[in-house]
C-alpha cells in the first residue's frame, strides 16, 4: 500500500492522541471558565469548535493520479528533435546547456516528449526555419 494511501487511511479515523488532547484541553477549559471575561469565553468557545472539527475524520478522497504525459505523447531522440526543430547539432547542444531544452537522461541517449518542445517549436516557426 503506497505511503499516501496509508496516511489517508490513518486520518479517516479519529486519532487517539487527538482524543486525549481534546479531553485534557476541555477539562482545563472547564476549570478556567469560572473567572473568564466574555472575550476569553468566546476564545474558549472557538477553541472548542476547532477541537471538535479536528476530531472529525477526513472525508474519503480518491488517491491523486500521478502526473504523466499524455498517452499519445511521442518520445523523440536527439536526432529527431534536431530534425523536428530544424536546428543544427551545435544549436541543440547550446539549447540543452542553457536550459531551453530539458532532456530526460535515459540509457541510450537523451529523450524528449514532443509536447515539451512547444516553445522551441514556436521559436523555430518565428525564425522561419519551419
Amino acid at each position: 500500500m503506497p505511503v499516501l494511501d496509508r496516511l489517508c487511511a490513518a486520518f479517516r479515523q479519529p486519532l487517539p492522541f487527538l482524543d486525549r488532547l481534546v479531553d485534557t484541553s476541555l477539562r482545563k477549559q472547564i476549570s478556567l471558565m469560572e473567572n473568564n471575561t466574555p472575550f476569553e469565553m468566546q476564545v474558549l468557545e472557538l477553541l472548542r469548535e476547532i477541537l471538535t472539527e479536528l476530531r472529525r475524520p477526513l472525508p474519503i478522497i480518491d488517491s491523486p493520479s500521478p502526473i504523466t504525459p499524455e498517452i499519445n505523447d511521442e518520445m523523440l531522440t536527439r536526432q529527431q528533435v534536431i530534425a523536428y526543430l530544424r536546428i543544427s547539432d551545435s544549436t541543440y547542444r547550446r539549447k540543452v546547456k542553457d536550459g531551453t531544452l530539458r532532456p530526460m537522461k535515459m540509457p541510450g541517449g537523451n529523450r524528449f516528449y514532443k509536447s515539451d518542445l512547444n516553445s522551441a517549436f514556436m521559436e523555430s516557426i518565428n525564425r522561419g526555419r519551419i
